[in-house]
């Protein structure tokens, strides 16, 4: 294998009169290096949307929710629920390790004098971590939610404030039908937020807890549910809600329970957007088949150019004595240095368009149909690793059909080849 080495690292490509590397050997490269930015900007770009998405909907819905219980009279869930120690002590023997947060969501409708707009007001208690609300804050200062100084404050979004024409400081009456009666507030604009996650942005805004559960006139032990969003793996989740809500089942039917509460997921209420990112990763290996076969095919045709021209160079190290396999193992040799420098072109374009949307984002989105403003990337170097073992492993394979064609190679006939 060091001969065969050896003779290919010293074959020059170059060929004809002007000494020049032929258009065969440029395409080749240019089409491997194609290859690997293609596959590269695919794997960031949804590696970063994935993460993305899923970080707004673990933003705005919890992975585990603890609903009320189920009425079989109505038909229906109740709508509030009545935390006892029984429930929790389930809760935290189930799902050991998670903070539970209390969650109390509030339907109310948002009037100035010439719009209005229905909305659902978000109350979370403590234990809550609102780093994800902080962060797409754009105006205004993120209120203290669990303090009493912040009561009678909420968070908008942006599309509610354009809709409205509010802005931070501006005061807005708000309508909450509480027991067939309409009771009405007067809270401020603290700050006004955008996530760019389409209905989500339309429909939430946020208030402090105990100001919304005084003004449906319940303890603070009553919620509308109750919100697991950290201490889980994303792959156990759905296993998970469903060992608590047997759990629930089972304690309900024992007596434990008085009532059988619902357990919800993150699949579930998010299906939308994961059935979406699901679909990202079908086009993920119909790009990666596409991309092989486009590479492959080029490289096969320039491993055929190559063998053609050399073919006196073939007659004279089979004379010398190589054997067929030897001399075969030149060419693909010769050939991965064509994919070695595709690679190398590749890499340094891919990764380099990569890094630069990274810090940049030169390259925008529309966030009304891709709920992002910009085109997200992540990098994963085992998955930048693998691709570019595969492509050497595919390449290698790929060229052992056509370096077969040194075997029709009949020494005695090369000096006259032309």
């Amino acid at each position: 294998m060091k001969v065969q080495l050896y003779i290919s690292r010293h074959i020059s490509l170059k060929g004809g009169r002007r000494n020049r590397r032929p258009p065969s050997v440029w395409i080749a490269v240019v089409s491997i290096a194609l290859a690997v930015v293609v596959l590269e900007l695919t794997l960031a770009v949804v590696a970063g949307f994935r993460s993305e998405i899923i970080r707004k909907i673990s933003g705005f819905e919890p992975d585990i929710s603890v609903l009320p219980a189920y009425d079989y009279q109505l038909g229906g869930t109740e709508s509030v629920l009545e935390i006892t120690a029984g429930l929790e002590d389930i809760i935290n023997e189930s799902l050991p390790g998670v903070t539970v947060v209390k969650e109390f969501r509030f339907p109310a409708v948002l009037k100035t004098e010439g719009e209005f707009s229905a909305i659902i007001l978000r109350g979370y208690g403590q234990g809550h971590d609102f780093g994800f609300e902080r962060d797409n804050v754009v105006k205004g200062q993120w209120p203290d939610m669990l303090s009493s100084e912040s009561s009678n404050r909420i968070v908008v979004s942006a599309m509610t404030a354009r809709e409205l024409g509010l802005d931070v400081g501006d005061k807005v009456d708000a309508y909450f039908f509480v027991d067939g009666n309409i009771k009405a507030r007067r809270p401020e604009v603290a700050a006004i937020y955008e996530s760019n996650f389409g209905e989500n942005d339309k429909l939430t805004a946020y208030a402090p807890v105990a100001w919304l559960q005084k003004v449906a006139g319940v303890d603070s032990m009553t919620v509308t549910s109750l919100g697991i969003r950290e201490g889980i793996p994303n792959d156990d989740i759905s296993e998970k809600a469903g060992a608590l809500q047997q759990r629930l089942v089972d304690a309900a039917r024992t007596g434990v329970l008085d009532k059988i509460y619902v357990v919800d997921n993150i699949t579930h209420t998010g299906a939308v957007y994961y059935s979406w990112l699901d679909l990202l990763d079908t086009n993920v290996v119909v790009i990666f088949i596409l991309m092989a076969c486009v590479a492959g095919f080029t490289l096969v045709a320039s491993l055929f150019i190559l063998i053609l021209e050399r073919v006196r160079a073939i007659g004279l190290l089979r004379a010398m004595g190589m054997s067929v396999r030897q001399v075969r193992d030149v060419f693909v040799m010769l050939a991965m240095r064509l994919v070695a420098a595709g690679l190398l072109i590749g890499n340094i374009f891919g990764l380099g368009i990569i890094f630069a949307q990274r810090y940049w984002n030169f390259i925008p989105l529309n966030p009304e149909m891709y709920y992002l403003s910009s085109v997200p990337v992540e990098v994963s170097w085992w998955q930048i690793a693998i691709l570019n073992a595969a492509i050497l492993v595919v390449s290698w394979a790929v060229m052992v059909i056509p370096a077969q064609m040194v075997s029709t190679v009949s020494p005695s006939q090369t000096m006259r080849y032309d």
